[in-house]
């Protein structure tokens, strides 16, 4: 033992301990005040690369067209077709909501004119023609509207093929194509 401090020789003396120690605690704490720092930057530079309001805001996927976008089915079920399909592949995107201004006998005259034969039938309501519809719905959600498919011209297909005076019915896919030399095999 030495002296009055009754330390053992070569043990440090009790205050070196206590400044060890609180040097120690010292650096604990300003280690956790600088990981507190940097948890909160990194989270303050998170939302500004991803911005919570334009996270939380609709996001639609708009359908334009004629019956082929409308949900035109064989066993005339309208409530599903491919742009449904394709709106549920969407939303993993997240796309928020559809906008289907699609109607049945559409053509390119009365999407831009108006006076669509289907028009007592839409998805989503409107007045006149579509294209002004969807041109109105765009400035009004500016930004969220995205993608935006057009499907048109199959009800162009039949009075526009022909010139004047020659127009003939444009047989539906199912029928057999007439026998003629030129649709006969050999």
């Amino acid at each position: 033992m030495s002296g009055a401090t009754g330390n053992v020789a070569g043990a440090p003396a009790p205050n070196r301990i206590a400044r060890i120690a609180g040097g120690h605690f010292a650096l604990s704490v300003v280690m956790t005040v600088l990981l507190v720092v940097a948890l909160v930057a990194m989270d303050l530079l998170a939302l500004a690369l991803n911005n919570p309001a334009k996270v939380l805001q609709h996001h639609y996927f708009m359908a334009l067209g004629n019956s082929i976008s409308f949900g035109y089915q064989p066993n005339l079920n309208f409530t599903s077709g491919y742009v449904d399909d394709l709106f549920a592949d969407l939303a993993k995107a997240n796309v928020t909501d559809e906008v289907n201004y699609a109607c049945a006998g559409e053509s390119t005259a009365t999407m831009i004119h108006g006076s669509c034969p289907g028009h007592l039938i839409h998805h989503n309501a409107y007045q006149g023609p579509q294209l002004d519809a969807a041109v109105s719905f765009i400035q009004q959600h500016r930004g969220q509207v995205n993608p935006i498919i057009l499907e048109l011209g199959s009800n162009d297909v039949p009075t526009t093929c022909c010139p004047t005076g020659t127009r003939r019915r444009v047989p539906p896919l199912t029928e057999r194509p007439p026998t003629s030399p030129r649709w006969t095999r050999t």
